[in-house]
């Protein structure tokens, strides 16, 4: 890679707003209190941000070519203000669907399938999907569960208490009926809560997992995931651009909109993802190849001091994955060999100042270049 070839990722890379990379913000286990019930959570990942238009559009994008051919465009938030809005105007059933669209781009196992036997992944259509049809260990993408939700919105195990999530102050950290002008506005704007995780009181209403049950938490009090069977609504939480204060709260559970086929404007959502499966193929079957060939986003980024790079093979290539600084100088080789098909993943330990570094992956004719941010 020469300086020219460098300069010019680096120019790409600097263009795209950091709400539109998928980052995902480590949740240890721990527990909070619904009342007087103790509530135990197991420790995840979820987004940092709500998941933006541009986002929903590049997955979509790919999906449509790859089984996933009736995924909606959706909408670029409400009346937006900018870029990188929340998207809108997608139900909860174009969601899960969505969900194993971003998993299998990115080389991960799918999580909702069409029936208890787990053996079809839910790619199209409208399917009523129980707990049961869920793989909760896989490595994919999904929506919280209503108790996972609550915990990163109040901070996790570095709770302060606060009212709002991250904030007693609902402005600081909400977009609400008050200041929002009536639209939805870029992710990430106001203050973050105590995880790094933003808009989780405000912006637009998220969609979680859960069957809706009169009693909150349902399902048990250790990772509940709400009613078993199918209920008539989903749950939403977190308050929306329309929603006054009181809606914001980080307890408060939505009571409209419920529908899972309802397409509504103040409606988004935002992923998890179980961490101890995060970039693992621990649990795929013997013949779950990868599709395509992929570079996944490392993990965490930003880092300090390693960080795990994780990428697919659909078929046997001479594969290598080399590390650049921002001025093309290759600063580290962590592939150089022949591959079988398969899911990989290697740990990048830096020994190298702060700054921005760049992974290249070539496997046979298949090259991919992605970004990375080192913070010591």
């Amino acid at each position: 890679m020469n300086r020219i070839v460098a300069f010019v990722l680096l120019a790409l890379c600097s263009s795209i707003s950091v709400a539109q990379i998928p980052t995902m913000v480590p949740v240890a286990g721990g527990t909070f209190t619904d009342g007087s019930t103790p509530v135990s959570i197991s420790s995840f990942n979820i987004d940092k941000y709500e998941v933006t238009y541009e986002l929903w559009t590049a997955v979509r994008n790919w999906g449509l070519i790859h089984g996933y051919t009736d995924l909606p465009s959706g909408g670029n938030g409400y009346l937006p203000v900018g870029t990188n809005n929340p998207v809108t105007t997608v139900n909860w059933y174009d969601i899960v669907k969505w969900c194993n669209a971003r998993s299998e781009k990115d080389g991960l196992t799918p999580v909702y399938y069409t029936n208890s036997t787990q053996s079809t992944v839910c790619r199209i259509g409208e399917t009523v999907i129980n707990n049961d049809a869920v793989k909760w260990n896989a490595n994919g993408y999904r929506l919280p569960t209503e108790a996972e939700w609550e915990f990163a919105a109040r901070g996790g195990t570095q709770t302060h208490g606060s009212t709002y999530s991250g904030s007693n102050t609902v402005g600081d950290v909400a977009w609400y009926s008050e200041n929002s002008g009536q639209s939805t506005h870029t992710v990430g704007q106001k203050t973050a809560n105590e995880l790094g995780i933003y808009d989780m009181s405000g912006n637009v209403y998220e969609w979680c997992w859960d069957w809706w049950g009169p009693a909150y938490p349902s399902g048990g009090t250790a990772d509940p995931k709400g009613p078993s069977s199918t209920q008539s609504w989903r749950c939403l939480r977190g308050g929306s651009f329309l929603s006054p204060e009181t809606y914001c709260l980080v307890h408060d559970r939505a009571y409209y909109y419920r529908d899972p086929g309802v397409i509504y404007s103040g409606n988004g959502f935002r992923c998890a993802q179980s961490a101890a499966q995060q970039v693992t193929s621990a649990n795929r079957g013997a013949g779950d190849l990868p599709r395509d060939f992929a570079l996944n986003q490392n993990y965490p980024n930003p880092f300090n001091p390693s960080t795990t790079i994780s990428y697919s093979l659909p078929k046997a290539a001479i594969v290598s994955l080399r590390i650049f600084n921002a001025l093309g100088q290759e600063v580290a080789t962590l592939v150089n060999e022949q591959k079988e098909a398969g899911y990989y993943q290697v740990q990048w330990n830096a020994n190298v100042s702060s700054g921005i570094y760049f992974y290249r992956l070539q496997a046979g004719e298949y090259v991919e270049t992605k970004k990375m941010i080192l913070l010591k």
